[in-house]
Parts: C-alpha cells; structure tokens; sequence
C-alpha cells in the first residue's frame, strides 16, 4: 500500500529468443516499461541463477521511489523462489538425467 491505496502494476512481456540452457529475457510490450533476464550458470549437482530487470517507475512514484525498491526486490526473490521449487519439482518428477 501506498497513501493508503493498493499498488499495482502490470505489464504485457515480450520473450525474446532464449539462449539454450542459457538465458531466457524479455521486453515489455505494454504496460510498466521494464526488461529483464535470467541467466542459467551450471554447476556441478544444478545451477545458479542471476535475475536482472530493469523498470522504470511511474511518475506518481518517482519521489518515493528508492522506497519501492524494497518492495519490488521482495516481490523478485519470491517469483525466484516460486521458480526453483518449480524446477525442482519438475527435475525429480523427471528422474535422473
């Protein structure tokens, strides 16, 4: 919440090609102009994962806006977490590789 009103935001992505095991990113089409990526790094029993975004802020929010950083941090590392049980889920499901 934000004066006393709920925030939210949404935008329409764009995949862009992914890079095989590599890096999968987009681009905002509509809505909240941001771009971002996740970058696969192996490693010997999975992988490592580093999220980027960037986005640019509604003017409503732009004298505050250090203040949502925590927020919108929060909210990415919960996505990540959702993603990597996600994967995990699925790699035992799919047995040894």
């Amino acid at each position: 919440m934000q004066f006393g009103q709920p925030l939210e935001f949404s935008w329409l992505a764009r995949d862009l090609t992914p890079v095989e095991l590599q890096k999968i990113h987009w681009v905002s089409a509509a809505g909240l102009p941001n771009r971002g990526a996740v970058t696969f790094y192996p490693r010997e029993n999975g992988c490592a994962l580093q999220l980027a975004i960037s986005y640019e802020l509604p003017e409503l929010l732009l004298p505050v806006g250090e203040g949502v950083r925590p927020v919108v941090e929060g909210i990415l590392l919960a996505d990540m977490k959702r993603f990597v049980a996600l994967a995990q889920a699925r790699a035992r499901a799919a047995g040894p590789a």
